[in-house]
C-alpha cells in the first residue's frame, strides 16, 4: 500500500493530507497548465456516498446553502448558491413515474455543470437527473421513482455548480 500526499485551499490556507492509496477515488480535469493535461482530486472513498456533493462543496467553499419545497413535489424553488440541499414536499409520486421541477439559482450559466445526489429514507427508488441543458439562471431537476412502491417520504437532493 502506497501513500499520496495531496494538498488543498480552504480558507485561504492550505491543508496538506496523506491517506492511502486504496482509501481514495481519483478523478481528474482537464488542465492545460500542466504538463501532463491533467489536474487530479482526490476523494476519500469511505465518504463516498449521498452526501459527496454538500461534503465536496464543504471541504473546498467552506458553505452549503438550504431550501424547503413548498406546496407540491413540483414546485419551483431559488437557492442561489454555488452548493446547495433542497428538501422536497413529502411526496407520493408512483412507481415507474416521474416529475420535474426548476430550482432558479443565479450561479448557473448555460455552461456550467450541476452535480446531483438525492437521500431517500422511505419507500420507492429515487433517481435524480438534469432535466436538460441549465439555462442562464436556473437548471430543471427531474426526479424518478424506479421502484415498485410510490414514495411516501420527503427526498434531499443536494448538487453543486461548476462553472
Amino acid at each position: 500500500m502506497e501513500l499520496i500526499n495531496f494538498s488543498y485551499l480552504v480558507a485561504n490556507e492550505i491543508v496538506s493530507t496523506t491517506v492511502p492509496d486504496d482509501a481514495l477515488l481519483l478523478f481528474g480535469n482537464p488542465d492545460s497548465t500542466r504538463d501532463d493535461g491533467y489536474k487530479t482530486w482526490a476523494i476519500e472513498f469511505t465518504s463516498f456516498k449521498n452526501e459527496l456533493v454538500s461534503d465536496l462543496y464543504d471541504s473546498f467553499l467552506g458553505t452549503n446553502s438550504t431550501v424547503t419545497q413548498q406546496t407540491a413535489i413540483s414546485t419551483a424553488v431559488t437557492l442561489n448558491a454555488a452548493s446547495g440541499r433542497i428538501t422536497t414536499v413529502s411526496s407520493t409520486l408512483a412507481a415507474g413515474s416521474n416529475v420535474a421541477f426548476t430550482v432558479n439559482n443565479s450561479e448557473v450559466t448555460t455552461t456550467s455543470t450541476i452535480l446531483l445526489t438525492v437521500e431517500h429514507p422511505g419507500a420507492g427508488i429515487p433517481v435524480v437527473t438534469i432535466d436538460a441543458p441549465p439555462a442562464n439562471g436556473s437548471f430543471v431537476i427531474r426526479i424518478y421513482n424506479i421502484d415498485t412502491n410510490p414514495f411516501n417520504n420527503t427526498l434531499t437532493i443536494n448538487f453543486l455548480v461548476i462553472n
